[in-house]
């Protein structure tokens, strides 16, 4: 923030100010500064209450030299943005080279101290993309080790965390430009309009560019969104501007100020956002008001189960009727878990999707009709052998190698579109399920609606292992998704859940 008086540069430069009248300038730079804060002090009336007293920066990036460039301008902008608002700033960055799994990131975000009432800006910077296997997702993705991270999967983290504004931007770096805007910077800050603007409570996502668009950086400068971003939040936070101080201007004058800049090099880009916030009609269409997350504190962050999910040897959308009782996704879970522990399935792990969530069970060994193995023998990962005897049976384990079949359950449970075409799972994959999964639906999650565009489909990954240890993935499946879920009882409880 310049500390030169609003409008005086364009005083000194018409030349009304004398060379010569030193003293008289600094008589009338204070009389300036003192007339104005009277004149805002009776104009403002009461500041606004200031519900929280910390903006927190969480940086999560790459490290090439774009990258960091953009990460530079970040601190520096948010910071003296901040604190002109009276908002103390602290900021953490997470090097995505120092992560392996999309879980370290989000263990990494969860151990970020933050209160109820504080702002969190998450802030991606680094390469991403709109690729076959999300063409139908508003928001691009990245990779971790070539494992997909969704911007919608990253902003349920942030949600988990405590606060109660939170942001979360990907600003994702694709193909140089050399046009890049030289900014105004004659703007005077008005901390009343900055807390406006942070007094709220609710989430935005925003995108630095669309599907079947190109995100544009300059090499010099980093990224064009990043500072048209920046623009743009000083705009509205200026005390000349006369509007309303809210996000939705601030968006719509960060694709303005985008179209300035490429207009240039006749290039295009525009910025996507959805928001859902208490003082702004929601940019979620299908999407109701959030309940307040003050005086929660969320402590675990959940992981990303893989989507679009790896292609399953059997799959199927179950009736939504059998759901019709649950208003929210911990009922869901509720009626999920109250199905599969009446058919021995005790073990259990909880990973997130975009708009929900995904459930998937402990593997276990199977008979050739897809029932469960009986006692110790269902859990254990060696080949047993025949439960009852026959002779087509000796004869057939005498004569051949015995073989055995695993299976796995994953229900998953959104409102998003997906198709199966994800990398395939080999069978010490899905064994790892159980264990990099949560134990239990974080309680903010569990919390988010159910709606009637909500499907819950089941997704049965089935394999078969020899005596050598080999294990085979097995696509199609020996049995469909029907007989698993008959075969295991699962769809039984389930139907009689409902009729209760």
């Amino acid at each position: 923030m310049d500390s030169v008086p609003f409008g005086y540069n364009r005083i000194k430069r018409k030349g009304m100010i004398p060379k010569n009248k030193k003293s008289t300038y600094s008589s009338f730079r204070f009389s300036t500064w003192l007339i104005g804060l009277t004149v805002l002090f009776f104009l403002a009336g009461t500041p606004h209450e200031l519900l929280g007293q910390t903006l927190h920066l969480i940086q999560v990036s790459g490290t090439s030299p774009e990258v960091r460039q953009t990460v530079r301008n970040n601190t520096t902008h948010w910071r003296a943005w901040a604190g002109v608002g009276g908002y103390t700033f602290q900021e953490s960055r997470i090097d995505l080279q120092q992560v392996s799994t999309p879980a370290q990131l989000y263990r990494r975000l969860s151990e970020t101290t933050i209160e109820n009432d504080d702002i969190v800006v998450c802030y991606y910077a680094g390469e991403a993309s709109y690729q076959e296997q999300n063409l139908l997702d508003n928001f691009p993705y990245f990779k971790i080790n070539n494992q997909l991270v969704s911007q919608n999967g990253l902003h349920q983290q942030v949600l988990d965390l405590p606060g109660r504004l939170h942001i979360t931007i990907y600003d994702v770096h694709g193909e140089q430009t050399g046009a890049f805007a030289g900014w105004d910077n004659e703007f005077t800050l008005d901390p009343l309009r900055i807390q406006q603007l942070l007094n709220v409570r609710g989430e935005i996502k925003i995108s630095n560019y669309t599907r079947f668009e190109t995100a544009y950086y300059n090499p010099r400068n980093g990224s064009i969104f990043g500072a048209c971003f920046a623009q743009a939040l000083k705009t509205v936070s200026s005390s000349s501007s006369e509007d309303t101080p809210l996000w939705s201007a601030v968006l719509d004058q960060t694709d303005t100020y985008m179209a300035t800049v490429l207009k240039q090099v006749r290039k295009s880009q525009t910025a996507y956002s959805e928001t859902n916030l208490n003082n702004e009609p929601s940019g979620w269409a299908t999407a109701p008001k959030m309940s307040s997350t003050e005086g929660v504190v969320f402590s675990y962050a959940i992981p990303d189960f893989p989507f679009p999910p790896p292609p399953a040897s059997a799959s199927q959308s179950l009736d939504k009727t059998l759901f019709r009782q649950a208003e929210d996704m911990g009922g869901v879970d509720q009626m999920l878990k109250k199905a599969i522990s009446s058919c021995g399935y005790y073990e259990k792990s909880y990973y997130s999707l975009p708009e929900g969530f995904a459930l998937v069970t402990r593997i276990e060994q199977i008979q050739e009709d897809g029932s469960p193995m009986n006692g110790d023998a269902r859990w254990s990962t060696n080949i047993v052998g025949m439960e009852e005897f026959s002779l087509q049976a000796y004869l057939k384990a005498l004569f051949t190698e015995r073989k055995g079949y695993f299976r796995v359950f994953v229900f998953m449970i959104t409102n998003r579109p997906f198709g199966q075409t994800g990398t395939p799972v080999d069978q010490d994959q899905a064994k790892q399920w159980i264990s990099e999964g949560l134990n239990k639906l974080p309680k903010g999650l569990a919390e988010r609606p159910f709606s009637l565009d909500h499907n819950v489909s089941v997704l049965v990954y089935e394999f078969e292992q020899t005596e050598t240890g080999k294990a085979n993935y097995l696509k199609p499946g020996r049995h469909t998704s029907q007989t698993h879920l008959e075969k295991s009882r699962i769809l039984e409880i389930l139907v009689q859940n409902a009729r209760n």
